[in-house]
């Protein structure tokens, strides 16, 4: 889910309205908060909120404004704004309110846009094409028309054939051989298109992994093994101490990571300074916090790169805080 929503400009999240399924989803451990919290965290703000299995409660008009009243508040809690957030009522099962709206008692109550409207109501987001180019490696494959491919998104800049592109935290350049999308062929790719390349010119298959990055040779992504954020924590169980051993997730990159210190806890809104060099983070507090990795990280400052700035950092399968990033400390 982490790697897909890494890639989406906008996102459908579907919830079940049938008793007991809804309220199981959206308890502390629930899958429907937590989809919702990764999937904003990684850049997504456009979101269709499908009330699903509606067939199941007789098209219950209250039933579906009741799962609106709960979870558009706390989309909004998670940083989603209200114009961005759409609900409608469906049926997956059946079909219903998907292409067209048939089922006389939803239309008693009803009268809004179908699924597909609202999909194709979507806005694009602003492309960075004018930036040094960069792409997160979301899959590495072999074809016979690119031979040795990698796929991602391009987050910003343009990707030409021939072009060399630098593959970090490696340092190994390799040239682009071809480009295609949905195969077929390209001659560009652009910011926020979604793309396989054919490359050449590297060592060894076996280098090219999952979570790396390619870029402008020219001008790389800073690499990392200490950086500054500002976090928002989330509802979890085990208290966040400086020491923690997370897993940070950005893109499709993970690696284990360090909460190395607490400097603040901050107003969510004006950003003041509550409290300074706190021992524990409470839950659903926004703080600003300092991290250490093991490994080299290719990251970039919230503010320049909005995409390549975010992060979400998790204990087991819980995720415990995401954040953005504010300070870089280069490596020596």
């Amino acid at each position: 889910m982490i790697t897909g929503a890494a890639q989406a400009d906008a996102a459908i999240l579907v919830v079940p309205a049938t008793r007991g399924e809804f309220e199981g989803g959206f308890s502390e451990d629930g899958q429907i908060r937590e989809h919702a919290v990764l999937a904003r965290s990684l850049g997504v703000a456009q979101l269709i909120l499908a009330v699903n299995k509606l067939d199941t409660c007789g098209w219950a008009a209250e039933r579906y404004h009741e799962i609106v009243r709960i979870m558009v508040p706390y989309l909004k809690s998670v940083g989603y704004k209200e114009k961005d957030i759409q609900p409608v009522p469906v049926s997956g099962l059946t079909g219903e309110n998907i292409l067209e709206c048939k089922e006389p008692a939803l239309k008693e109550w009803y009268t809004g846009p179908v699924l597909l409207e609202l999909i194709d109501r979507f806005q694009l987001p602003p492309r960075q094409e004018d930036r040094p180019m960069r792409l997160c490696v979301q899959d590495v494959f072999r074809t016979l028309s690119l031979g040795q491919a990698v796929a991602g998104k391009v987050e910003c800049g343009t990707i030409l054939p021939r072009d060399r592109l630098l593959l970090l935290p490696l340092g190994e350049t390799l040239t682009v051989r071809a480009l295609e999308s949905r195969g077929e062929g390209l001659n560009i790719a652009r910011a926020g298109d979604n793309v396989e390349l054919g490359v050449r010119d590297f060592s060894d298959p076996a280098v090219l992994q999952v979570g790396q990055w390619l870029c402008d040779p020219l001008h790389p992504i800073p690499m990392v093994t200490h950086f500054r954020a500002q976090i928002i924590t989330m509802n979890y169980r085990v208290p966040l101490l400086a020491g923690s051993q997370l897993t940070f997730y950005t893109q499709a990159c993970s690696e284990p990571i360090v909460l190395k210190s607490l400097m603040s806890i901050v107003d969510k809104v004006t950003g003041a300074v509550v409290k300074r060099n706190p021992r524990v983070l409470p839950r659903e507090s926004t703080a600003v916090v300092e991290l250490t990795a093991r490994n080299k990280i290719c990251l970039e400052l919230f503010k320049n790169y909005r995409q390549l700035g975010r992060f979400s950092l998790r204990r087991g399968q819980d995720t415990v805080a995401v954040g953005v990033v504010i300070k870089l400390y280069r490596m020596q």
